[in-house]
């Protein structure tokens, strides 16, 4: 060809699609910013005068390239000025998903073209065609004797083409626009679910013969005052050449444009060119051009099917006609020549421009030129163009399974599914994670509809066929899983009797929480026992009313949490109470202004209270209604304020009294625990959830043998929906990190681990480091993740695209090494168990008879025998019922003592003589003032303790002597305080200063008796 000593080979951009789509947002924005390149030899002045010197704009080109069929459909771009290279492939990286693939490479369109199959370069007509302009000259192929009669064969291939021009009602209508890539409403002419250069990709991937399909674009020079001129023109009547001499004619001189009614044809116009954007448009050429013969009309109708695959997206004003290079005229030589013109143009990146009505190049905005140049991702295609494009093979394939030596490693403990090869051939044998892994916690991350919940029914059969120990499952969704999981449990061992299903609020289980004795037996400081119910109280509060509204008052958690301490102080305090204690003594403080008693090793939990005495009367009464309204979180759920009431007493003996549930009767049995919350609010379920694990972790920490973790028996927990218990410090901190030294396996299903992150990084960072088993279905996985998962053979991207086009029910599993300093097996992909027998979705589910059974006599059996051993049955009220107790101030207990009647202390003056409450007073009260002006725990405030009003502060000060101290300020006497009016010590104490207790005198005068009462 003579177009050939003008051609090299150039560098190219290759896009590789994956199954991923290619998302609309912002992908115009970013073609749009092409506009501003320039060329650099423009800047000069001398340059852009002289006529040798190209100083015109970049030119940009993208192709769609098929070699012939069966070959792959693959994309090209392209800039003719070097130095814009790298910006142009940092544009295409930030519009296509990180799963696709841009290498840069070489490409000879002419190779392209000229398959060597079909040509013999070395002979004249193949090297040279069409020269004189003339017929097709005979290929030397057509004296062989082995194809004496085969005219196809004889005829060399010719060019074929065609070409995209614009076609407008009027000379200036290619101002407005066609259909746009991003679409924010459906237009009224086109609305597609996918993306035009789709049908383009279809049809070239149908060819037989070599075809190229390529746009040129190249910025134009803004003409905003054209289009401004053009919209007066419409306003005013005047478009057209008929309008003007109309208009002239008979319109009234001083007519207003802006009175003139404007049809819906006009309007839409100028809507249309308002849109164009004119300061910053592409002059663009789309041709296409194959190489076949052009007698066949096999490639006439192939070229046909691409000529309309642009038709969609015309507009009503402008429109993309395509036309064939050879279907004008009756000459041959005439459509040869313009077939070769078509050829060359194509070979030397030409763009051409001209004509009227019928324009061969188009004015596009960026918006329209992503319509014809954006490649779509598999999912955006046909299954014969996503075939076509190969976009789908990379990322559908099976990760491979490790090598038969590392899998017969996972051959015992609970089953997860059958290894696949990188053919999808499952393994017969299923991949078991051994016990000795259990205890380093697995998680199964899926969206909805992977199976996740019938998986974990697999699992907690696995897990009581292969470990020992009890199996908990708590099912907050009541989505059937529990009920599923019953049937599949009675079918495989034959009933129910291992069995206890607490479904809430039906059977309410009889935990006690607050409750340090098992922690005591198991060996625990008093100290960190008492500091992990705190801690375990405030997840529950906080998992309750949202982290942000329980942050806003802290200097309610501080008193909570000292009023807690309070009450398990080891002297004046109990192991156990209940919720209505806590309520009472909290009520106290704020009606009475006194605290529990606490022994002198508790100083720092009485300063911590009573120098909230020292406060402004408002600000303190804000307090401590901050503190009710927490505390009301718990009593307002009736269910939540039964469990947490609960005082389970103990005999002579120590013995418990009545039911009573606690993991540590479990704990060396193979029994399966079920919790279905499905009928509980949510808030409720959370704090259930987070109830039952305080109680779980008190129960495995009988299990501290002098740092021996060898535990015959694992105690194995399920959580579905797992992310929001997760993100708690009891779960982040001391479930994950510390579990295993206590036999504690955990399994964490959620949908992705994202969610954690949304509560808590840290949490987030332990689910991610400190869970080693990660089980994978379809979701959109988190870089995070992705990188913990990929290797040296699996980028994350990679891991991300084949994950994201995971069928359901499949999984991507990563195990830890079972040796310790060695690696483990690779990620690779997993087919689920089967449903397992008896589930209702199952192959095998129960027969009939089976069914009668299970339902008339194995649930009721079970649902009674949990309720009579472990369930609460009747509301419980602690020993101090606050609703009995009234509201208002104390009984005259502060109040100083007329003649004949017994001294009775002031309760706010704290036991350690010496430190008055005011003295108390630290820098954090300051803080916590300004807090409160601040509004801090105004949010808080509200009648739960009564009316925090005047009247209390009046009584106050009318039972304090007139200078403001307290009795024991102005008497420096022996002091009666209030833990020993409550607990009946009479541990008199006298103070050092001058004054001595007077036998017989009034103020040494004690009525015991009074005291009792």
């Amino acid at each position: 060809m003579e177009v050939r000593s003008q051609m090299t080979s150039r560098e190219y951009l290759k896009i590789t699609p994956s199954s991923t789509p290619t998302h609309r947002t912002g992908v115009p924005a970013t073609l749009e910013s092409l506009h501003k390149l320039s060329n650099a030899a423009a800047a000069s002045v001398s340059n852009r005068v002289n006529p040798r010197v190209d100083t015109a704009p970049p030119t940009f080109e993208f192709l769609v390239v098929c070699e012939g069929a069966d070959d792959p459909v693959e994309f090209y771009y392209r800039v003719d000025q070097e130095m814009h290279l790298n910006t142009l492939e940092k544009r295409l990286i930030s519009i296509y998903p990180s799963s696709f693939t841009i290498t840069r490479t070489e490409l000879d369109l002419e190779d392209v073209l000229s398959p060597e199959n079909e040509t013999d370069p070395t002979s004249p007509p193949e090297t040279d065609p069409m020269l004189d302009g003339g017929e097709p000259v005979a290929s030397s192929e057509a004296n062989s004797p082995d194809k004496p009669g085969d005219d196809s064969e004889q005829r060399e291939l010719s060019p074929l083409g065609i070409e995209w021009v614009g076609k407008t009602e009027r000379k200036e209508d290619w101002m407005t626009t066609i259909t746009p890539f991003e679409i924010d409403e459906p237009d009224e002419e086109y609305d597609a679910e996918r993306p035009p250069l789709s049908a383009v990709v279809d049809a070239i991937h149908e060819m037989t013969v070599p075809v190229v399909y390529q746009v040129l674009w190249q910025r134009k020079s803004d003409w905003r005052d054209d289009a401004e001129i053009r919209r007066m023109n419409l306003r005013e009547g005047r478009d057209t050449w008929t309008q003007e001499i109309i208009g002239s004619l008979f319109e009234p001189v001083d007519a207003d444009p802006s009175e003139r009614e404007l049809s819906q044809e006009t309007r839409n116009r100028i809507r249309r060119i308002e849109n164009k954007h004119p300061r910053r448009t592409f002059t663009a050429n789309v041709r296409a051009v194959a190489m076949g013969d052009p007698e066949e009309a096999t490639g006439h109708a192939e070229l046909e099917q691409l000529k309309v695959a642009l038709d969609p997206l015309e507009g009503p004003f402008y429109e993309l006609a395509g036309r064939r290079i050879r279907e004008k005229g009756y000459l041959s030589r005439r459509k040869e020549k313009r077939a070769q013109r078509h050829l060359e143009r194509v070979l030397n990146a030409e763009i051409v421009t001209g004509g009227r009505k019928t324009k061969s190049d188009f004015v596009f905005n960026a918006d329209e030129l992503a319509n014809v140049t954006v490649v779509p991702g598999g999912e955006d295609l046909t299954v014969e163009g996503s075939r076509g494009a190969r976009s789908e093979q990379r990322s559908r394939n099976p990760l491979p399974r490790p090598h038969p030596d590392l899998m017969e490693q996972f051959r015992e403990g609970m089953a997860i599914g059958h290894a696949l090869n990188e053919n999808g051939i499952p393994q017969s044998d299923p991949v078991q994670i051994p016990p000795n892994l259990l205890t380093t916690h697995y998680g199964r991350f899926a969206s909805t509809g992977a199976g996740k919940s019938k998986a974990i029914i697999n699992d907690a059969l696995s897990l009581r066929e292969t470990t020992g120990g009890p199996v908990v499952i708590v099912d907050p969704k009541g989505d059937g899983m529990c009920a599923n999981y019953l049937r599949c449990h009675y079918d495989r061992f034959n009933g129910l009797d291992d069995v206890y299903q607490f479904r809430i609020p039906e059977t309410v289980p009889a935990f006690s929480f607050f409750d340090i004795r098992p922690a005591l037996e198991a060996g625990r400081n008093r100290e960190d026992a008492i500091q992990d119910k705190v801690d375990h109280f405030h997840d529950i509060l906080r998992m309750i009313m949202g982290r942000d509204r329980y942050e806003q008052a802290f200097v309610a958690n501080e008193i909570l949490s000292y009023l807690i301490k309070a009450l398990f102080d080891d002297e004046y305090g109990r192991d156990v109470f209940g919720l209505n204690d806590l309520f009472t003594a909290a009520r106290q403080m704020q009606q009475e202004r006194t605290i529990p008693p606490v022994s002198a090793a508790n100083q720092n939990v009485e300063e911590s209270l009573t120098r909230h005495f020292a406060k402004d009367d408002r600000q303190f009464q804000v307090s401590m209604d901050a503190v009710g309204n927490r505390l009301d979180k718990l009593r307002e759920d009736a269910h939540l304020r039964r469990i947490f009431s609960h005082v389970p007493e103990q005999d002579d003996n120590g013995e418990y009294v009545g039911n009573r549930f606690d993991f540590r009767e479990f704990l060396d049995e193979d029994a399966t625990i079920l919790f279905d919350l499905g009928d509980l609010r949510p808030e409720a379920q959370r704090a259930i959830t987070l109830l039952l694990l305080s109680n779980l972790w008190d129960a495995v920490q009988v299990r501290r043998r002098d740092g021996d973790t060898g535990y015959d028996n694992l105690t194995n927990l399920i959580i579905e929906e797992a992310a929001p218990v997760a993100s708690t410090k009891l779960v982040s901190e001391q479930l994950l990190p510390q579990g295993r030294s206590f036999g504690l396996s955990m399994g964490l299903v959620m949908q992705f681990p994202a969610q954690v992150r949304n509560r808590s990084e840290r949490a987030y960072d332990e689910v991610i480091n400190n869970i080693k088993t990660k089980l994978i279905g379809k979701i959109s996985i988190e870089r995070d993740l992705a990188e913990s998962l990929a290797h040296e053979d699996l980028s994350p991207t990679d891991l991300r695209n084949r994950i994201s086009t995971l069928p359901s029910g499949e999984w991507i599993a990563q195990l830890p090494s079972p040796s310790f300093g060695e690696t483990g097996p690779s990620p690779f992909s997993v087919k689920p168990l089967p449903i397992a027998a008896g589930h209702p979705e199952s192959d095998e589910p129960l027969s009939v008879e089976q069914e009668d059974h299970f339902e008339t006599v194995a649930l009721p059996r079970l649902t009674k025998r949990t309720q009579a051993q472990y369930g609460l049955t009747e509301p419980v009220t602690s020993s101090t019922d606050p609703d009995e107790a009234g509201w208002g101030s104390s009984n005259n207990d502060t109040r100083v003592p007329s003649e004949g009647e017994a001294f009775e202390t002031d309760v706010r003056q704290s036991s350690f003589l010496g430190h008055s409450p005011t003295e108390m007073s630290t820098t954090d009260d300051q803080e916590n003032a300004v807090k409160r002006k601040s509004g801090e725990d105004s949010q808080e405030s509200g009648p739960l303790f009564g009316t925090s009003g005047e009247n209390e502060a009046e009584n106050d000060q009318e039972n304090f002597p007139e200078n403001g101290s307290t009795p024991v300020q102005s008497s420096e006497v022996a002091v009666l305080n209030a833990r020993q009016r409550r607990h009946r010590n009479f541990d008199i104490r006298f103070s050092t200063g001058s004054s001595a207790l007077l036998v017989g005198s009034e103020i040494g005068r004690f009525d015991f008796s009074r005291l009792v009462q």
